[in-house]
C-alpha cells in the first residue's frame, strides 16, 4: 500500500506540473533567478548536490545556508564582461525536509532571502547601484529512494518552484517553474560516496538580451569523502543548460564548481558546513566566485547510535599479505580485504587484534619492528574507515609464528602477513 501511495502522488505531481509550465504568470515580471547554489535540503552528505538515501518517517532536518556570490548575472559578450547586472549578493537559504513514508516519501522546502542585492537595472543607460532587499522563488521537492544497497542507490526528486521573488531584478522566474531529477548514487566504501543529479525545469521562455532561457537541463556529480569520524571533504560541479540546443551557448550555460568541509558537532544533532565555489562559465547566473557557510540539525543525528550485533565473523578471510620488507599495503586485493573488514566490524559488537608477523629473513629484532609496523599500518587504514581507534589493537610478533614453511619462497610469502582476532 505504501508503494502504492508514493506512485499515486509522484504521478499526481508529474501530471500536474505540464500544466504549471503552460500558465500563468500572476502579472509578476518574468525574468530569471541568479541564484545558483540551492542546497540539498534533506541533509545529505553533499552541498547543492543529492544524495540518493530519504529521510525515515518522521524524521526531520531544517538548517541554513548563507552565501556571498561576486558578480553572479553580469552583461557579457562573447564570454567576457560588459558590464553588471547583479554584482554582489549575500542569499540565505531557511531549508526543511520531512520525511512522511518510510524511505519512499519525504518533502521539503527551501525559502531563498536576499539579505543584499548590489543591482543595476540594465534597462536604464546611466543606470545607478541599488542595494536592495529581495525574496527569492520559494521551491519545494517530494523525494522518493527507489532502490537502497549497500553500494548503490536511486531516487527521483520532483520539484517546482513559486513565484515569489521579483524577476526585474533577477531573483525570479516570474512563473511558476517545476520539473524532476534523478539521483543516482554510489558508495564505493562506507567512507565515499559519489551522487549523479541529471534532471528537467520547466519554465515560461524569457529572452534577455542575446540569452534564451526557457526549459532548462541541468546537472550535477558530487563526491564525498569521510576523512575522519565527525568530517567529509565535498567536491562538485552543476551546470543549467537550454534544454533544446544545450551547451551551445555560453551566456545560456552558467557553470560552477564547488568544494566544503562538512563537519558533524558531536552528539548535538549539528552539522555545520563551509566553502567556496568558483565559475567555469561565469556571469550569467553563475557568479566568478562565491563563499558559503551552513549549520543543519536532525534530531536524528543526535539519537543515532550503531546497534551493535554478535555475529561470527571468518577473520582468515581477511589476511592480509605484504612484500619482503614492506610493510605498505601496495596490492588492490589486500587494500580491499581491509574495506571489506572495516565494512563486516562497522556495527558488530566485536572487538578485534591486527597481528603482524614476518618471515626470518634478517634479525629477529627488526623482524619484530617489521611486524609492528605491518599491524600499525593496517590499523590506520581501519581508522581511516571509520573504526574507532579504541576497538583495534594492533601487535607484531615478529617471525615466531610462521604459518607456512619458511624453507620456501611460497611459505616466507604467507609469513608477511597481518592477521586478525576478534574479542
Amino acid at each position: 500500500m505504501k508503494h502504492k501511495a508514493t506512485v499515486f502522488i509522484l504521478a499526481a505531481v508529474v501530471a500536474f506540473f505540464p500544466g504549471l509550465f503552460s500558465g500563468t504568470s500572476f502579472a509578476l515580471t518574468k525574468g530569471l533567478q541568479a541564484i545558483s547554489l540551492y542546497p540539498a535540503t534533506d541533509g545529505g552528505p553533499y552541498v547543492g548536490i543529492w544524495g540518493s538515501k530519504n529521510l525515515d518517517k518522521l524524521k526531520w532536518e531544517a538548517g541554513t545556508l548563507a552565501v556571498y556570490a561576486y558578480r553572479p548575472y553580469q552583461l557579457t559578450q562573447n564570454g567576457n564582461r560588459v558590464s553588471g547586472i547583479l554584482d554582489n549578493t549575500i542569499v540565505e537559504h531557511f531549508y526543511g525536509q520531512l520525511g512522511i513514508v518510510d524511505r519512499w516519501l519525504s518533502f521539503g522546502v527551501d525559502v531563498p532571502m536576499g539579505w543584499w542585492a548590489d543591482f543595476k537595472d540594465p534597462n536604464l543607460a546611466a543606470a545607478t547601484s541599488q542595494n536592495k532587499v529581495v525574496l527569492g522563488d520559494i521551491y519545494v521537492n517530494l523525494k522518493s529512494e527507489l532502490v537502497r544497497t549497500d553500494r548503490f542507490g536511486l531516487a527521483v526528486l520532483p520539484f517546482m518552484t513559486i513565484p515569489t521573488g521579483n524577476g526585474k531584478e533577477f531573483f525570479g522566474n516570474g512563473s511558476v517553474t517545476g520539473g524532476g531529477a534523478v539521483i543516482a548514487e554510489v558508495r564505493p566504501v562506507d567512507i565515499w560516496s559519489v551522487s549523479l543529479n541529471a534532471g528537467i525545469q520547466g519554465r515560461e521562455k524569457f529572452t534577455f538580451r542575446n540569452a534564451d532561457i526557457s526549459n532548462r537541463l541541468e546537472v550535477g556529480l558530487g563526491t564525498a569523502v569521510q576523512v575522519t569520524k565527525p568530517v567529509s571533504i565535498v567536491a562538485e560541479i552543476a551546470s543549467s543548460t537550454r534544454l533544446s540546443g544545450p551547451f551551445t551557448k555560453k551566456v545560456e550555460t552558467p557553470t560552477e564548481a564547488r568544494g566544503a568541509v562538512k563537519w558533524t558537532m558531536g552528539k548535538s544533532g549539528f552539522l555545520a558546513s563551509a566553502g567556496a565555489t568558483g565559475g567555469i562559465v561565469r556571469g550569467s547566473g553563475a557568479p566568478t566566485y562565491s563563499i558559503f557557510a551552513g549549520l543543519g540539525f536532525s534530531p536524528a543525528r543526535r539519537e543515532h547510535k550503531a546497534k551493535l550485533v554478535q555475529e561470527n565473523i571468518n577473520f582468515q578471510d581477511y589476511t592480509v599479505f605484504f612484500a619482503p620488507d614492506s610493510a605498505t599495503v601496495t596490492q588492490p586485493a589486500e587494500a580491499k580485504k581491509i574495506c571489506d573488514l572495516s565494512d563486516k566490524i562497522r556495527n558488530k559488537k566485536v572487538n578485534i587484534k591486527v597481528v603482524g608477523h614476518a618471515d626470518p629473513t634478517g634479525p629477529e629484532k627488526y623482524n619484530e619492528q617489521l611486524s609492528k609496523r605491518r599491524a600499525d599500518k593496517v590499523a590506520w587504514f581501519l581508522k581511516l574507515l571509520g573504526i574507532d581507534p579504541a576497538r583495534v589493537t594492533p601487535i607484531g610478533k615478529g617471525s615466531s609464528e610462521p604459518a607456512g614453511d619458511n624453507t620456501t619462497a611460497k611459505g616466507r610469502a604467507e609469513n608477511r602477513r597481518v592477521e586478525f582476532n576478534g574479542f
